[in-house]
């Protein structure tokens, strides 16, 4: 499954939904049974969760990035 780069949101656009309070939502894969799955049930129940993010990985990986440009 590819997606089309020019429906890509930029972080630019992500944050104002941080500041807002609210967590970001993507419109074109929705944390719902039918992303997953071809009829709306799937053969085991389970919950959509969220990946906690530690501050201290993603300030290292950042910093990696800067170092390889």
């Amino acid at each position: 499954l590819f997606l089309d780069r020019s429906r890509a949101m930029p972080y630019t656009y992500r944050d104002p939904s941080s500041r807002k309070g609210t967590l970001f939502e993507d419109c074109d894969f929705l944390a719902n049974d039918s992303s997953l799955f071809y009829n709306d049930k799937p053969p085991i129940p389970f919950v959509w969760k969220r990946p906690g993010v530690s501050l201290f990985y993603l300030f290292i990986f950042v910093n990696c990035l800067q170092d390889n440009k």
